[in-house]
Protein backbone atom coordinates (compact mmCIF):
# COMPACT_ATOMS: atom_id res chain seq x y z
CA UNK A 1 0.00 0.00 0.00
CA UNK A 2 1.22 3.05 -0.60
CA UNK A 3 1.16 6.03 1.72
CA UNK A 4 0.32 9.93 0.45
CA UNK A 5 2.52 11.99 0.62
CA UNK A 6 2.29 15.76 0.89
CA UNK A 7 2.72 16.45 -2.48
CA UNK A 8 -0.04 14.28 -3.47
CA UNK A 9 -2.76 16.10 -1.36
CA UNK A 10 -1.37 19.93 -0.55
CA UNK A 11 -2.03 21.39 -3.89
CA UNK A 12 -5.97 20.66 -3.73
CA UNK A 13 -5.70 22.17 0.02
CA UNK A 14 -3.75 25.49 -1.27
CA UNK A 15 -6.38 25.69 -3.98
CA UNK A 16 -9.17 25.38 -1.41
CA UNK A 17 -7.61 27.64 0.70
CA UNK A 18 -7.01 30.26 -1.74
CA UNK A 19 -10.86 29.91 -2.86
CA UNK A 20 -11.63 30.24 0.68
CA UNK A 21 -9.59 33.55 0.98
CA UNK A 22 -11.33 34.90 -2.29
CA UNK A 23 -14.65 34.37 -1.00
CA UNK A 24 -14.03 35.89 2.54
CA UNK A 25 -12.24 38.94 0.86
CA UNK A 26 -13.79 39.58 -2.30
CA UNK A 27 -11.77 42.66 -4.29
CA UNK A 28 -12.67 46.03 -3.48
CA UNK A 29 -13.68 48.17 -6.47
CA UNK A 30 -11.51 50.70 -7.03
CA UNK A 31 -13.20 53.15 -9.59
CA UNK A 32 -16.01 53.62 -12.05
CA UNK A 33 -19.51 55.48 -13.36
CA UNK A 34 -21.55 57.34 -10.96
CA UNK A 35 -23.57 59.27 -13.43
CA UNK A 36 -23.42 60.34 -17.40
CA UNK A 37 -20.32 62.37 -17.13
CA UNK A 38 -19.45 61.47 -13.50
CA UNK A 39 -16.87 59.13 -12.35
CA UNK A 40 -15.51 57.77 -9.02
CA UNK A 41 -12.06 56.46 -7.51
CA UNK A 42 -11.32 55.55 -4.20
CA UNK A 43 -8.12 54.43 -2.48
CA UNK A 44 -6.90 52.17 0.11
CA UNK A 45 -6.98 54.46 2.67
CA UNK A 46 -10.72 54.66 1.62
CA UNK A 47 -10.84 58.35 0.37
CA UNK A 48 -13.17 58.95 -2.44
CA UNK A 49 -12.43 61.16 -4.99
CA UNK A 50 -15.44 62.15 -7.43
CA UNK A 51 -15.02 63.97 -10.50
CA UNK A 52 -16.94 65.08 -13.95
CA UNK A 53 -19.29 67.45 -15.04
CA UNK A 54 -23.57 67.42 -14.49
CA UNK A 55 -25.36 65.30 -11.86
CA UNK A 56 -24.32 62.18 -10.08
CA UNK A 57 -26.68 58.82 -10.17
CA UNK A 58 -29.48 58.79 -7.09
CA UNK A 59 -28.62 55.48 -5.83
CA UNK A 60 -30.86 52.73 -3.73
CA UNK A 61 -30.31 52.55 0.02
CA UNK A 62 -29.03 49.03 -0.21
CA UNK A 63 -28.98 46.12 -2.72
CA UNK A 64 -28.00 45.98 -6.76
CA UNK A 65 -28.76 50.20 -7.05
CA UNK A 66 -26.56 51.13 -3.84
CA UNK A 67 -23.39 53.23 -4.26
CA UNK A 68 -20.73 51.66 -5.96
CA UNK A 69 -18.14 52.31 -3.09
CA UNK A 70 -20.06 50.51 -0.32
CA UNK A 71 -20.20 51.86 3.21
CA UNK A 72 -16.56 52.13 3.60
CA UNK A 73 -15.10 56.00 2.73
CA UNK A 74 -13.54 57.69 4.99
CA UNK A 75 -13.21 60.92 3.03
CA UNK A 76 -14.69 62.19 -0.12
CA UNK A 77 -14.31 65.05 -2.37
CA UNK A 78 -16.15 65.98 -4.62
CA UNK A 79 -14.82 67.88 -7.51
CA UNK A 80 -15.83 71.48 -9.83
CA UNK A 81 -18.45 70.49 -12.15
CA UNK A 82 -20.68 68.17 -10.41
CA UNK A 83 -23.88 69.71 -9.87
CA UNK A 84 -25.86 67.08 -6.90
CA UNK A 85 -24.89 64.36 -4.23
CA UNK A 86 -27.34 61.63 -5.55
CA UNK A 87 -29.84 60.19 -3.02
CA UNK A 88 -28.62 57.37 -0.58
CA UNK A 89 -25.11 58.45 -2.29
CA UNK A 90 -23.54 57.90 1.51
CA UNK A 91 -26.10 56.95 3.42
CA UNK A 92 -24.75 54.49 5.88
CA UNK A 93 -20.96 55.69 5.81
CA UNK A 94 -20.46 55.92 9.64
CA UNK A 95 -16.51 56.17 8.92
CA UNK A 96 -17.06 59.21 6.98
CA UNK A 97 -15.33 61.81 8.62
CA UNK A 98 -15.39 64.58 5.95
CA UNK A 99 -16.58 65.88 2.71
CA UNK A 100 -15.38 68.33 0.21
CA UNK A 101 -18.67 69.60 -1.68
CA UNK A 102 -17.76 71.93 -4.83
CA UNK A 103 -18.96 75.81 -5.36
CA UNK A 104 -21.36 74.00 -8.62
CA UNK A 105 -23.15 71.84 -6.20
CA UNK A 106 -26.73 72.93 -6.77
CA UNK A 107 -28.53 69.51 -5.38
CA UNK A 108 -28.41 67.60 -2.10
CA UNK A 109 -30.34 64.30 -2.64
CA UNK A 110 -32.51 62.59 -0.10
CA UNK A 111 -31.13 60.40 2.91
CA UNK A 112 -27.01 61.51 0.82
CA UNK A 113 -25.71 61.67 4.44
CA UNK A 114 -27.58 59.81 6.48
CA UNK A 115 -26.25 57.86 9.30
CA UNK A 116 -22.77 59.74 8.81
CA UNK A 117 -22.19 59.56 12.50
CA UNK A 118 -18.39 60.39 12.23
CA UNK A 119 -19.26 63.72 10.06
CA UNK A 120 -18.69 66.24 12.17
CA UNK A 121 -18.21 69.21 10.29
CA UNK A 122 -19.78 70.36 6.42
CA UNK A 123 -19.64 73.04 4.58
CA UNK A 124 -23.11 73.35 1.81
CA UNK A 125 -21.52 76.21 -0.77
CA UNK A 126 -23.53 78.60 -2.07
CA UNK A 127 -25.14 77.74 -5.15
CA UNK A 128 -27.01 74.92 -3.65
CA UNK A 129 -30.79 75.32 -4.23
CA UNK A 130 -32.54 72.10 -2.36
CA UNK A 131 -31.77 69.98 -0.06
CA UNK A 132 -33.83 66.63 0.00
CA UNK A 133 -35.76 64.63 2.70
CA UNK A 134 -33.84 63.10 5.33
CA UNK A 135 -30.37 64.28 3.76
CA UNK A 136 -28.40 64.42 7.20
CA UNK A 137 -30.99 62.07 9.79
CA UNK A 138 -28.46 60.79 12.34
CA UNK A 139 -25.34 62.61 10.62
CA UNK A 140 -22.72 63.18 13.38
CA UNK A 141 -22.51 67.51 11.85
CA UNK A 142 -22.25 69.88 14.86
CA UNK A 143 -23.05 72.96 13.10
CA UNK A 144 -25.04 73.94 10.26
CA UNK A 145 -25.08 76.93 7.79
CA UNK A 146 -27.95 76.31 5.16
CA UNK A 147 -26.60 79.22 2.49
CA UNK A 148 -29.37 81.86 1.36
CA UNK A 149 -29.32 80.24 -2.24
CA UNK A 150 -31.25 77.18 -0.80
CA UNK A 151 -35.41 77.09 -1.65
CA UNK A 152 -35.96 73.86 -1.15
CA UNK A 153 -35.74 71.31 1.82
CA UNK A 154 -37.57 67.87 1.96
CA UNK A 155 -38.98 66.62 5.10
CA UNK A 156 -37.62 66.05 8.30
CA UNK A 157 -33.70 66.97 6.38
CA UNK A 158 -31.96 67.46 10.02
CA UNK A 159 -33.86 64.90 12.38
CA UNK A 160 -31.77 62.57 15.12
CA UNK A 161 -28.40 64.49 15.07
CA UNK A 162 -28.11 64.36 18.57
CA UNK A 163 -24.34 66.25 18.10
CA UNK A 164 -25.89 69.53 16.50
CA UNK A 165 -25.30 72.45 18.40
CA UNK A 166 -25.50 75.36 15.92
CA UNK A 167 -28.26 76.10 12.73
CA UNK A 168 -28.06 79.12 10.65
CA UNK A 169 -30.62 78.85 8.01
CA UNK A 170 -30.20 81.42 4.66
CA UNK A 171 -32.85 83.98 3.58
CA UNK A 172 -33.98 81.61 0.76
CA UNK A 173 -35.92 78.90 3.42
CA UNK A 174 -38.82 80.69 3.82
CA UNK A 175 -40.57 77.06 5.88
CA UNK A 176 -38.62 75.93 9.14
CA UNK A 177 -37.77 72.21 8.60
CA UNK A 178 -38.29 69.63 11.66
CA UNK A 179 -35.56 69.42 13.64
CA UNK A 180 -36.50 66.86 15.72
CA UNK A 181 -34.51 65.00 18.47
CA UNK A 182 -31.63 67.52 17.73
CA UNK A 183 -31.47 67.22 21.99
CA UNK A 184 -28.78 69.50 21.54
CA UNK A 185 -29.61 72.13 19.65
Amino acid sequence: MKRNSPRNWSLPVLALVCLLALAAFPARAEGGSCGADVSWTMDDAGVLTIAGTGPMTDFAASGDNAAPWGKTPTAVMIGEGVTSVGQHAFYGCTRLASAQLPSTLERIGGQAFMSCSALRDLDIPEGVVSIGAGAFVSSGLRSLTIPDSVVSIGEQPFAAMASLTFAHLGAGVTTLPSFADCTRL
